[in-house]
């Protein structure tokens, strides 16, 4: 689900579609058979872009589409900068940029992406179920460092601080990269898994399942971690080494 531009629409995207209904009474004003598969549409000023085989730019008010385009089997995406970004969880896809309907580059060895990209000043991280997270280049899509997260499994990093946080999924550990290398920083060993971290203001807030919580203590770096299944332990860290 999106929240809307217009405070009148929100705009809901599922595996059936996507459509546009009256906040105030669900009344559906329109539907298109785009969707996204993993992770959602994306609303922005000007499109929503959902996906349909292609990638969809709509036109918000009518779901009329703008534009197509067709990149390697996309089934995930993020926009920066008015680029659409995509992923694909096929082995016949790849990672892709496109812009105003063109396709400006593709990598086709970036593939069994079940997550959307995250995308910085500079990079898009993709993560792989096989294990692997690859840090493309905006502009031409190279490849500009890759790390080995050791396990295999879906899951999407963080970025704060210029630091990358990336969960180990079902392990119970969390690594902290540098952005601009993909230096190993620090690892943290726990004693519960959880699911990815999620960047909050000038803190970093990690949530365990099936529940999370964090505090970042008057504008502290940290990185906090909910207790095991619901318990209710808060684990405040530093970011700069993973220190309690």
């Amino acid at each position: 689900m999106l929240e809307p531009l217009d405070p009148e629409v929100l705009h809901v995207s599922s595996d059936n579609g996507t459509y546009a209904l009256d906040r105030e009474d669900g009344e559906e004003l329109w539907t298109t058979d785009a969707f996204v598969r993993w992770g959602s549409s994306v609303l922005t000023d000007e499109y929503l872009y959902a996906l349909d085989g292609s990638v969809v730019a709509l036109e918000p008010d009518t779901g009329a589409t703008a534009w197509e385009a067709d990149p390697p089997h996309p089934r995930a995406l993020a926009i920066a900068d008015g680029t659409v970004y995509t992923t694909s969880t096929s082995d016949d896809g790849g990672a892709a940029a496109v812009v105003d309907g063109e396709v400006v580059w593709t990598r086709e060895d970036v593939t069994d992406c079940f997550e959307p990209p995250v995308v910085t000043d500079d990079l898009v991280l993709a993560s792989s179920k096989e294990g692997r997270l690859a840090a493309l280049d905006r502009e031409d899509g190279t490849t500009v460092w890759s790390h080995d997260r050791e396990t295999t499994g879906t899951t999407q990093p963080t970025v704060a601080h210029g630091q990358v946080y990336l969960p180990r999924d079902t392990r119970s550990r969390t690594v902290c990269l540098d952005l601009e290398s993909g230096e190993p920083l620090w690892t943290l060993e726990t004693d519960f898994y959880s699911d990815q971290p999620v960047a909050v203001a000038d803190g970093v807030y990690r949530r365990s399942r099936p529940s999370a919580s964090g505090l970042d203590p008057e504008g502290v770096h940290a990185v906090a971690f909910g207790g095991p299944f619901g318990s209710g332990d808060l684990h405040a860290l530093s970011s700069a080494d993973g220190s309690d």
